[in-house]
């Protein structure tokens, strides 16, 4: 669309500044973002990289090797079996620059399409969007016409040219596989404590929150990264804490478990304890405190029926998470099921000994809560964001990480699409 407003004149015209892609940023982009084959016949091996052939009785591979090195041009290779005579790849890969007092994020597509029967190898990088943040975090987009279906999302306009759109994250919020690891910032994300790691959110939305957010820059600089990583997607419960946050920061205490520690200022709130008091904020051993708090604060409401006043909070829970309950990861050892009442919110508390059930996590409507099983026994407990589809925490017993974590993480991720799925039923 044409520029309208001043900001968007200004990075419209700085964008002509901008250098072509380099032939090292290139070259990377090639080496990272696409897959390395060589397809394997009866006979013979064929690098798709530079199309050299040569004869399997020249380098003997074992049925159970995966790779082989080209003898031309020295690529590791992943060995594919396959009769496909057409191979097409597309991958984004980013560059992070600034250019005059902006700071860019560059997306590109690279793109790669073989056909061995014509002997063609075709290998494109074409830059599809461009993200410009202000001194200031406020983010301007510049991109090509994309395609957002739900079935064909990678679709560009390749086309139309690069122009100021309307920021819509879905549409323009890439994901690149890599990026060019030389990167270039302006001073005043150096200023704010950034020192080139960006905690698993996009770059694009780190740098933009650091250089807008005083409370993210404050505690990046502080060093508290637990919280700053829990501040980006729980923004409001850190805010209501933020009195005794800065007295860590006073006091050089760095939190090392956010989650855990935002649970025990709850329940020093619960009784009432100062939280700006060093004393009850800055714990020696977190875990123990935080386990006594829980017991304590169960023991009580036991006597207060709390546990009958939250059975009575059962069918609204239901009502409101019923669509998730057939949900059931497994991986032939862990099962992943959905918790589908506040009586199995009472095991998973009494059994894993954390503040899942105290804390009343079944009253979160953002939240959707999974148990992961051995043998339908609890080894962890799973807090899932429904709006943006992202673990926020995985839990064992007494709030340690239990040793198939990772497992878990990964079973979770790479079924989080069944959870959209019932999101957008």
């Amino acid at each position: 669309m044409k520029p309208r407003t001043k900001l968007q004149k200004e990075v419209d015209n700085a964008s002509k500044l901008l250098p072509p892609i380099s032939k090292s940023q290139e070259q990377y982009a090639y080496k990272h973002c696409l897959d390395h084959i060589a397809k394997k016949t009866s006979k013979s091996f064929i690098c798709l990289d530079c199309g050299h052939e040569w004869s399997v009785k020249d380098m003997p591979v074992s049925s159970k090797k995966k790779t082989c090195i080209c003898p031309k041009c020295k690529v590791k290779l992943e060995i594919q079996a396959t009769r496909k005579q057409k191979f097409e790849q597309n991958n984004y890969y980013g560059v992070i620059t600034r250019c005059g007092k902006y700071q860019v994020v560059r997306l590109f597509m690279v793109r790669q399409y073989i056909h061995l029967g014509r002997n063609y190898n075709s290998k494109r990088i074409t830059e599809v969007v461009q993200r410009w943040i202000t001194p200031n975090g406020d983010i301007i987009t510049r991109a090509r016409l994309r395609l957002c279906s739900i079935i064909y999302n990678d679709i560009w306009n390749y086309c139309s040219p690069l122009e100021i759109r309307a920021r819509e994250i879905y549409a323009y919020g890439v994901e690149p596989s890599h990026f060019y690891p030389r990167a270039k910032y302006i001073p005043e994300v150096l200023r704010n404590g950034f020192s080139g790691n960006f905690y698993n959110k996009h770059p694009v939305d780190f740098l933009s929150m650091i250089l807008k957010d005083s409370m993210a820059e404050t505690l990046l600089k502080a060093g508290q990264v637990s919280l700053l990583q829990y501040y980006i997607n729980e923004k409001e419960q850190v805010r209501e804490f933020w009195g005794a946050i800065k007295i860590c920061m006073r006091n050089n205490y760095i939190v090392k478990f956010a989650t855990m520690w935002i649970d025990y200022l709850q329940l020093l709130a619960y009784f009432g304890k100062d939280l700006h008091n060093a004393k009850y904020v800055c714990p020696v051993n977190l875990q123990i405190e935080h386990d006594r708090l829980v017991k304590k604060k169960n023991e009580i409401e036991l006597k207060n029926e709390r546990y009958s006043k939250a059975l009575k909070y059962n069918r609204a829970y239901k009502k409101e998470k019923k669509r998730f309950f057939d949900i059931h990861f497994k991986d032939g050892i862990i099962d992943i099921v959905v918790i589908k009442s506040i009586e199995e919110f009472i095991h998973e508390g009494t059994i894993m000994k954390h503040c899942v059930f105290s804390n009343e996590y079944y009253k979160k409507k953002d939240s959707l809560l999974l148990s992961a099983r051995i043998d339908n026994y609890p080894i962890e407990t799973i807090e899932v964001s429904l709006s943006k589809l992202q673990i926020l925490q995985a839990r064992g017993k007494c709030n340690q990480l239990s040793e198939y974590h990772s497992r878990i993480l990964k079973l979770v991720n790479s079924n989080m699409h069944k959870i959209r799925k019932k999101l957008t039923a």
